[in-house]
């Protein structure tokens, strides 16, 4: 199996185990083997995907409504979330859409802190 496919298959593993420990499918305390890796459940692991789930669902919230208005749903922008900070960057065509993207950005629940790292390149 190529590199990049193991990578793939460990990270889709333990992208399943997150979502099964917030379901509550362990005890908190076993460790799930899942082919050839084994990922501990204890607390601090929990934390630690509670809080890659919540960043995932800031990431869509924002995207989702970058998307909704009509002037910046064209743009490809990146948006990274970490702990509630959450940061867009990609390139606009003038300082109205990023200033924007400020607005419908802040407008977000959840959102704690924003880095608007976008560039201004006229077309």
């Amino acid at each position: 199996m190529s590199t990049s496919k193991k990578l793939t298959a460990s990270l889709a593993a333990l992208f399943l185990v997150g979502f099964a420990v917030s379901a509550g499918a362990t005890d908190g305390n076993t460790a799930i083997p899942t082919k050839g890796i084994q990922i501990a459940t204890g607390s601090d692991s929990t934390k630690n995907n509670d809080s890659f789930i919540d960043d995932a669902g800031l990431t869509a919230k924002v995207k989702a409504a970058l998307t909704k208005d009509v002037g910046l749903k064209t743009l490809k922008l990146n948006v990274d979330s970490r702990q509630g900070a959450v940061t867009i960057t990609g390139i606009v065509n003038s300082m109205r859409e990023k200033d924007t993207i400020d607005r419908v950005v802040r407008t977000v629940e959840g959102v704690k802190s924003f880095d608007n790292a976008v560039i201004i390149q006229k077309p």
